[in-house]
């Protein structure tokens, strides 16, 4: 999936936008926003924007943004099993019970690196932006956690990255969060990995 958005869907379990059970699936330059799931009825599952139950998930380049998950983990995506890798994508604005941006098992094999985590909230305040088992290689922002965090000396936490709002903002395709005017987010990546899908799929 690329250069593609998921806008105000709604899902009567889990992955408001996206649900990926097995396989492989890579998404980049994508939207995933303003999506919603309701999980009443079925307990313990999760993800409004998008849900990996299984298999494999590369995301790169990409936004999930305002996205919710009521009485469920994982506002804006909820990981159940399976090996995900998120790089260079912007994660804010997601609300759930836990991990408003990000919730993930401790079945998954689950590693971030270059992504901005942040400004999410959890009804039960745990882990806001990122409740999860993570892997860190470095350059994130994760403004809150509530984790099994291995923190990386290149990763900053505790700050606001300072975004505008979605918007489509030149050249994309696809909606963003700007960087303000002396975010810490400035030059604060992994410029190796900054790039087209060429550049990320070869790491």
């Amino acid at each position: 999936i690329s250069n593609t958005t998921y806008d105000s869907n709604t899902a009567g379990s889990y992955g408001g936008g996206i649900r990926h059970s097995g396989g492989t699936l890579t998404i980049s330059s994508t939207t995933i926003s303003n999506n919603n799931a309701n999980t009443s009825s079925n307990g313990g599952v999760t993800g409004g924007g998008l849900t990996n139950n299984s298999g494999n998930l590369t995301m790169y380049n990409s936004t999930i943004s305002g996205n919710d998950i009521t009485d469920g983990d994982g506002g804006g995506l909820g990981i159940t099993s399976g090996t995900i890798m998120l790089k260079n994508n912007t994660i804010v604005i997601n609300s759930a019970d836990q991990g408003g941006g990000i919730y993930a098992s401790a079945l998954a094999n689950f590693t971030i690196q270059n992504n901005i985590i942040a400004n999410n909230t959890a009804v039960m305040l745990n882990g806001p932006d990122l409740f999860a088992d993570v892997d860190t290689t470095g350059f994130n922002i994760v403004a809150d956690t509530d984790s099994a965090y291995n923190l990386d000396g290149r990763d900053i936490t505790g700050v606001d990255p300072a975004l505008g709002s979605l918007y489509l903002n030149a050249p994309g395709s696809t909606k963003t969060h700007e960087l303000l005017v002396g975010s810490p987010a400035i030059d604060a990546g992994d410029d190796t990995i900054c790039g087209d899908a060429s550049t990320v799929n070869n790491l």
